[in-house]
């Protein structure tokens, strides 16, 4: 896919296999890392102090530049593929605190904001068998 053009649109249909593709993003503004290499190992900061900051950055990144990522993104990112825009909209949207280290489990996207788990269904739940208790002496 040509990333150089602007005005390619983005479907709003998932493409096959889209949660196996690294996001691609365009930079918006000029970007640079934190302070301290070792918050980019950590979840993401629920408030930010520095617009110009990408608490994943790993260099200073300039205006129009096309980058591929799995981290997270900076807010000011525009999205070029399904997956990045689905990444986008997922961090803009959840709660920072919850969310994980980064959005890939693995060799996929996993886009999980710490509060879903595994929802138990009325289909799911059953009644614990009690077992039969004799209560009258043994003789």
């Amino acid at each position: 896919m040509n990333y150089a053009d602007q005005f390619t649109t983005i479907p709003n249909d998932p493409p096959p296999g889209w949660q196996y593709e690294t996001p691609v993003y365009r930079v918006v503004r000029d970007i640079h890392p934190a302070q301290k290499a070792r918050f980019r190992y950590e979840t993401p900061f629920a408030e930010v102090s520095d617009n110009d900051c990408w608490q994943y950055g790993a260099r200073e990144l300039k205006a129009h530049e096309i980058i591929r990522t799995r981290e997270w993104p900076h807010a000011s990112f525009r999205p070029l593929n399904y997956a990045a825009k689905k990444v986008l909209d997922f961090f803009n949207l959840e709660m920072k605190s919850r969310l994980p280290r980064s959005p890939w489990q693995g060799d996929r996207l996993r886009l999980d904001n710490g509060l879903s788990g595994n929802t138990i269904t009325t289909d799911d739940a059953t009644t614990p068998k009690v077992p039969r208790v004799r209560l009258s002496p043994v003789s």
